[in-house]
């Protein structure tokens, strides 16, 4: 029997990736249309359990980008 797979769920999944990323919050929460707000209260589970996993220092992410992009 094959689960009926939900928006909802895609849009979990994408959020927890990125989230499991080091990705910040403000930065998933507006990927997903979400107020910061609305993030943590959805996702604060997850919080707790990525806190000791490696943070994406955005300057060097931003350097990485636009040199990808020349």
């Amino acid at each position: 029997m094959c689960r009926r797979r939900h928006n909802y769920n895609l849009r979990h999944s994408f959020a927890s990736l990125l989230l499991a990323d080091g990705r910040q919050p403000l930065y998933v929460a507006e990927q997903l249309g979400h107020s910061p707000a609305v993030l943590h209260d959805t996702y604060a589970h997850l919080f707790a359990e990525y806190a000791d996993r490696r943070q994406v220092d955005p300057e060097h992410e931003i350097d990485r980008a636009r040199e990808q992009a020349s």
